[in-house]
């Protein structure tokens, strides 16, 4: 039994001042995970600029331009230039900085200037012994309110939201009507998790503005986090109401009438998205997962395919392409696009399980049970894990092992009906009649009343193996 569910990714949530690096000027560590940088990534660009004035505007690292505007031509640049800032030496120069710009463009920021004040030191006499000059540094003042809610924006797009939060709050301290802040400390309290408490900065940031856009976005995408989805949808037709433009809003709504499983008119307000933006990578993915659960597979699998072809990383749409190519029967398929997704993120319980699923489709059974010790290493608690481990070790005949499985499966869920049915079949070819009656009781107990093949069978079973 593989889990089917489409993963949503990357909600339309809006947020004013998230930006992407530039690869001729990023640190090796920005182009694997932006939100792990600190002030030693800084030191790093700053080093590139640096060099730049001493080389009279030379590049120390530059793969040949792309040939031209193509997603495939900017794709392998964005590539080239990351296995540059990764391995290659910085070029020499005659000058007095080199010294220095070797130590900020260091491969690892372990080697690197610790922070601005340590790289100071270095540059301070350099500059008194080429010049004569000494550098008086600006008086500091405190930040206003403004300042101090785009500081908090820098550090929400780091993924560094405590702090934003913190900066967010000092600027409303100074400013206790700046809408923006309020609606920028419920992004950041939203992205940890703490819904309820975004959804009151919201209403406080649409108190003092009712036409902030992003406020009633934002308010629907927490909304919908919570499961209210029919109040998340008339958040976010406000929004759109206020600016039929807004991208992020069609994609939250849709995600809302997903999660209601309104598959169609998720779709529609996905093609809303990508009427405005063709290359939103979240709406490709998330209309491909509406297809995906009317059936239309070969649909999905395109939108999906576009989702990759904008983003190969993301590997929600690795897992859900998978998920589509093994409802299709294309096990083998299925399996190439759970690997991608776990070559992405090794820890991705699902991409392990439903690769279990379809190993276990192709017979491969030992491969499929390893694929679940996987899933149980990661999550011990996924009842579903060891009731399907119990179904591979019992098709290769160890079924005292299987029994183990399902007995597992049942301590951390009772009303598993499926894990009692399965342990009662097993404990029928044991020759355990009494106990194979007594699951499949069980079973009775807690099926659903649609399952009516298999409550008749588990019926005429215990009337057997009771004698009766």
């Amino acid at each position: 039994m593989s889990i089917q569910q489409g993963r949503i990714g990357l909600s339309g949530q809006t947020m004013e001042g998230v930006g992407f690096g530039t690869p001729t000027h990023m640190p090796p560590e920005q182009f694997e995970n932006a939100a792990g940088c600190d002030e030693r990534s800084d030191i790093y660009s700053f080093g590139i600029m640096l060099y730049q004035m001493a080389a009279s505007g030379r590049l120390p690292f530059l793969a040949p331009l792309p040939r031209d505007g193509s997603e495939q031509a900017m794709a392998g640049f964005w590539r080239a230039m990351q296995r540059l800032q990764r391995k290659a030496p910085v070029p020499r120069l005659d000058s007095p900085l080199f010294p220095i710009l070797q130590r900020c463009l260091e491969k690892e920021p372990g080697k690197r200037y610790q922070n601005f004040s340590e790289l100071q030191k270095d540059l301070e006499p350099l500059l008194r012994h080429e010049t004569g000059e000494t550098i008086r540094p600006p008086q500091l003042r405190e930040l206003e309110g403004w300042e101090w809610n785009n500081k908090g924006l820098s550090l929400n797009s780091l993924g560094r939201y405590e702090e934003a939060i913190r900066c967010s709050d000092r600027a409303l301290e100074l400013d206790p009507r700046l809408s923006e802040a309020w609606n920028n400390k419920g992004n950041s309290l939203d992205r940890l998790g703490r819904h309820e408490e975004a959804i009151r900065c919201y209403d406080q940031a649409l108190e003092i503005d009712p036409h902030h856009v992003n406020a009633w976005d934002n308010k629907g995408s927490s909304l919908n986090s919570l499961g209210r989805h029919e109040k998340s949808i008339r958040c976010l037709d406000k929004a759109l109401e206020l600016d039929p433009h807004q991208v992020a809003a069609w994609i939250n709504k849709g995600n809302s009438l997903y999660s209601l499983g309104r598959y169609e008119e998720a779709i529609r307000c996905y093609d809303q998205a990508l009427e405005l933006d063709p290359r939103h990578v979240a709406a490709w993915n998330n209309k491909g997962s509406s297809l995906n659960s009317l059936g239309r597979h070969e649909e999905a699998i395109r939108c999906y395919d576009k989702t990759l072809e904008l983003d190969p990383r993301f590997v929600g749409a690795w897992y859900n392409k998978g998920n589509s190519l093994n409802s299709l029967g294309r096990y083998e398929e299925a399996i190439r696009c759970y690997d991608q997704a776990l070559e992405l993120d090794p820890r991705d319980v699902m991409a392990w399980y439903n690769k279990s699923s379809s190993l276990y489709s192709l017979g491969h059974h030992e491969e499929a049970i390893r694929c679940l010790d996987k899933v149980l290493e990661l999550d011990p608690r996924l009842a579903a894990a060891w009731n399907n481990k119990g179904n591979r070790l019992d098709a290769l005949g160890r079924k005292e092992e299987a029994i183990r499985c399902y007995d597992k499966a049942l301590e951390l869920d009772p009303r598993d009906a499926s894990a009692w049915r399965n342990k009662a079949l097993t404990e029928e070819k044991l020759g355990r009649r009494q106990e194979a009656a007594c699951s499949y009781r069980q079973f009775l107990g807690v099926a659903s009343p649609q399952d009516t093949q298999r409550i008749e069978h588990a019926r005429q079973r215990v009337r057997e193996l009771e004698g009766k």
